[in-house]
């Protein structure tokens, strides 16, 4: 779609009519190029450019292209170019004050441009609907196609649509009466508008956030934002947008009490809506001098202009301009003591009134009963159609009956062939789980543990010393009797881990003779009672920390395990201060590549078998811990365990 043509139609949503004069000189290109083209589609696209070139100067030319363009595309069958044209027609039916004709219009543009699924004009369709609906009074209708176009909107990144949806929500805050609001969103549009370089639209929200500015009380901030956007619009030369800024100013005028301003403003106004040949404007303009007359008491002055808005008024059956006009024509004849006159314009004031409310009524008689009588056709058609389905459904139903039942038995046989595969992954994930364990119980129960710590409590009975020899006893009974306990579970409290745990590291550490230290750091958010861990899994890797880690090391062994409480899951941390497992010293490196820790392999094993089961991304990493001299300092592993229950 052509970019004026879109602005065109967006600016209409926020009810402030903003469009370009038509270049002479673009328009008779355009009529050049309508001369030599052959093609009914490529006719339709120029007489809607050309629609839109006129738009704003002269909006009844608009009107005319827009029809030439219908007949040329419905007789080629080009949806796009009926698209656009009943989206031009709508817009000047729009500005015609034909807002029921203007909805109609837009709907058959949006079916249009939804067939073509062209997205970003359904979105400016739905803006312009809700901004009709706004118009008419229906905020619910408003407020549901402008968030159906945000949407659209947002999934196109359209910062200018964006813009638009912003103004016309801060249109409805205003309607809601919720000034500060409409203020907010009014600034978004602003900047959007600005950053857009989008002059038309930019006038039209300055002329908006005036008018809040009005609402408020707010005179001068008024007028400075409507004096804005009539600089804008007189650049551009937009002619509809300077009659209604210029009657914004007048209004604010009239507000202060200056009133040769307001009549000096209102009177440019009326002077283009008279260039525009725009009845309905003219009628107001005349009326709003003639009540600034009035207000100065300069009763004929006043009167003539309302007897100027009278004569339009009837030639083109403004009822609503009529009953202000008589109105006022009653009041002033009644000040002036001509009772007789003030009676006849009173009676002409009411009998209008009556036929406004009486012919409100009609329509709404009229509308009840064509809603009526069409959804009596709906429901006959629906009859029909419902009808034919059924029997055509009864048709295909023995086929879909066969269809159905071999659908069926595949779906049957797939279940049960799932079942029975599911029961083999569980039989042999137990199976693998009761070797593991088996496996990870004889590594805790390894007769070189039990028999170096036996040598060292016999060790300790040599030396005559009865208290430590006793404890290590003690602490050798309790730790058989718990690694017997604990592997009989699949999972255990933590802190019967971490006391199998330091029963171990306490043996560790008499039989070393203070060479080796440790320390267990728990997160104090860690309930160890009530939270579990899988059985005999932390052991393999501090095991592997002494064995491996402090062999051939100088000096004294440190291990720090450490379990934090994260989201839904326990970090682990096992540091060691060892020799590391990149030990540059070849000797020092010989017995590591002779010999990985059974323990930690069956702990990772195990972990893998976990990842499966509980549907977790379990994995051990290794870290490689440097000094500052970027030399082996030793091993972290970290890993972390799910959250059971």
């Amino acid at each position: 779609m052509p970019k004026i043509l879109k602005n065109i139609i967006l600016s209409i949503l926020v009810l402030s009519a903003c469009f370009t004069t038509a270049s002479a000189s673009v328009v008779d290109s355009l009529l050049i190029v309508l001369s030599n083209t052959g093609m009914d589609e490529k006719k339709a696209d120029v007489c809607n450019e050309i629609a839109a070139q006129y738009y704003s100067s002269e909006p009844q030319k608009s009107f005319e292209y827009t029809k030439k363009a219908i007949k040329l595309a419905e007789k080629s069958g080009y949806t796009a170019g009926l698209a656009e044209s009943y989206n031009l027609q709508a817009s000047y039916h729009y500005l015609s004050g034909n807002f029921n004709e203007a909805l109609t219009l837009y709907s058959k543009s949006l079916q249009f441009f939804s067939d073509l699924s062209d997205s970003a004009s359904m979105a400016m369709c739905y803006n312009n609907i809700g901004g009709l609906k706004l118009k008419l009074g229906d905020i619910t209708g408003a407020l549901t196609n402008f968030i159906t176009a945000a949407k659209i909107y947002e999934a196109l990144s359209d910062a200018e649509g964006s813009a638009i949806l912003y103004n016309n929500i801060g249109v409805i805050c205003r309607k809601q009466e919720l000034p500060d609001e409409a203020l907010k969103y009014y600034d978004k549009a602003l900047l959007y508008f600005s950053r857009l370089s989008d002059n038309p639209n930019k006038a039209s929200v300055l002329h908006n956030m005036g008018s809040i500015f009005h609402d408020k009380g707010d005179f001068p901030g008024a007028l400075e934002y409507l004096q804005q956007a009539l600089d804008i619009r007189i650049l551009l030369d937009d002619k509809i947008g300077l009659a209604k800024t210029m009657q914004g100013i007048g209004t604010v005028y009239l507000s202060t009490n200056e009133y040769p301003k307001a009549i000096e403003n209102f009177k440019k106004a009326l002077d283009i809506r008279t260039e525009l040949k725009d009845i309905s404007g003219q009628s107001h303009c005349l009326n709003q001098i003639a009540v600034l007359y009035a207000r100065q008491n300069l009763w004929n002055e006043a009167r003539t202009f309302f007897s100027r808005s009278l004569d339009l008024s009837m030639k083109s059956g403004l009822l609503e301009n009529q009953k202000f006009t008589y109105s006022w024509l009653a009041d002033i004849d009644s000040i002036q003591g001509d009772y007789y006159a003030a009676l006849k314009n009173y009676e002409l004031y009411k009998e209008i009134n009556d036929s406004i409310i009486n012919t409100q009524k009609i329509n709404e008689l009229t509308k009840i009963r064509k809603n009526f009588e069409d959804e009596k056709k709906e429901k006959q058609q629906q009859i029909e159609i419902l009808s034919y389905e059924n029997r055509l459904n009864q048709a295909r139903l023995k086929n879909h009956v066969y269809i159905f039942l071999l659908i069926l038995t595949c779906m049957a046989i797939a279940v049960l062939a799932i079942i029975l595969a599911y029961k083999k992954y569980k039989r042999k994930s137990g199976q693998i789980i009761i070797e593991l364990k088996q496996e990870n119980l004889k590594q805790q129960i390894n007769p070189h543990f039990i028999c170096n710590s036996l040598n060292s409590i016999q060790s300790a009975i040599y030396r005559g010393n009865k208290t430590e020899s006793s404890a290590c006893l003690t602490k050798l009974a309790r730790l058989m009797r718990m690694i017997l306990e604990n592997s009989q579970s699949k999972s255990i409290p933590i802190q019967d881990e971490l006391d199998t745990l330091k029963l171990y590291l306490d043996l560790m550490c008499s039989r070393f003779k203070n060479k080796i230290e440790y320390s267990i750091v728990v997160d104090e958010n860690l309930d160890t009672l009530t939270y579990k861990i899988p059985s005999l899994l932390l052991q393999p890797f501090v095991e592997n920390s002494i064995v491996h880690g402090f062999r051939n090391k100088r000096g004294k062994g440190k291990i720090k395990i450490e379990l934090v409480l994260e989201e839904n899951s326990i970090s682990c941390h096992i540091e060691d201060n060892g020799i590391g497992r990149n030990k540059p010293d070849e000797e020092k490196i010989k017995p590591l590549q002779k010999h990985r820790s059974l323990g930690s392999r069956i702990s990772e094993d195990r972990l893998k078998l976990l990842n499966s089961l509980y549907g977790k991304n379990i994995n051990v990493h290794f870290e490689d811990l440097k000094d500052s001299y970027n030399k082996p300092a030793g091993t972290r592993v970290n890993f972390q365990l799910p959250l059971l229950n």
